[in-house]
């Protein structure tokens, strides 16, 4: 009875390992159109996080609104810089997925009353859950 219960535990183990090493050399990146290794990517995420800022500082000094950068990154689907800002006029307030490598809106969504719409836009877009590539939406 211990050789069978041996045996079981050796093979449930080996099958384990197995399924670990395929997990840890999956090819994350296969469906992706635009692969970047490493050290690529955190290059890439520096000269996202400058565009970023550069759009802000210069949507502020050109008195169209005040802009807060909410957040920045880098899409993998579209291989493309993006930045998310608040956009304040008077007491309204918008927020603005903009591509900083085309330089051009993506979507522009009520804050904070039009959030749910503006979060399945980003998915849609910079995650590629769904092959909407240029979402403009209409006031």
């Amino acid at each position: 009875m211990k050789k069978f219960n041996k045996k079981k535990t050796a093979i449930i183990i080996l099958i384990s390992v197995i399924l670990l090493f395929l997990f840890l050399t999956k090819d994350r990146q296969r469906e992706l159109p635009y692969r970047v290794s490493g050290r690529e990517l955190l290059e890439i995420k520096e000269k996202c996080k400058d565009l970023a800022h550069a759009k802000r500082d210069e949507w502020n000094n050109s008195g169209l609104g005040f802009h807060s950068l909410d957040g920045y990154g880098y899409s993998e689907y579209r291989g493309t810089c993006y930045a998310e800002f608040i956009r304040t006029f008077d007491k309204d307030s918008y927020k603005v997925l903009y591509d900083t490598t085309e330089e051009k809106e993506l979507t522009i969504r009520r804050w904070t009353d039009d959030i749910g719409w503006y979060d399945s836009d980003f998915d849609n877009i910079i995650l590629g859950k769904s092959r909407i590539l240029d979402v403009r939406t209409p006031w």
